[in-house]
């Protein structure tokens, strides 16, 4: 099975956390991967690890996404040795940078022109959760 961005889920590990860095198969899709030094050091546990890369990778992917950046497809997550490494998921051509780009505008709108009201809804949901939680 492959994923959205390309990755050939056949290949992924079995162990904690799943996405362990693969040399040949991920520098083939990104020649740059970075180091989340702010985060991963002291190096993660292989549970944490899991944990962060998995909901990180998912908000960074899903935000970029819904919100359509021209540029980026968000980032794409990896594990080793307890350290976490991103890259980015460029959008390679023009053509699909400036279709994203209109979706973009579009996406953006709200946000730009009344982010008061959308901050208050975001909240009140969020705080809604937490009295069942309470």
């Amino acid at each position: 099975m492959t994923t959205a961005n390309g990755l050939d889920t056949a290949k992924l590990s079995d162990v904690v956390p799943g996405f362990e860095f693969d040399e040949k198969a991920d520098l083939a899709q990104s020649p740059a991967w970075f180091l989340d030094g702010t985060h991963s050091v002291p190096p993660w546990t292989p549970l944490f690890g899991w944990f962060w890369i998995n909901f990180c990778r998912h908000g960074m992917q899903y935000g970029a996404e819904k919100l359509s950046l021209p540029t980026v497809k968000g980032w794409d997550w990896r594990f080793k040795n307890g350290g976490g490494y991103l890259t980015l998921l460029l959008v390679k051509t023009e053509a699909e940078q400036r279709e994203r780009e209109k979706r973009f505008r579009e996406a953006i709108r709200p946000f730009v022109e009344n982010y008061d009201a959308l901050w208050k809804s975001q909240l009140d949901e969020i705080l809604g959760r937490y009295e069942v939680l309470k």
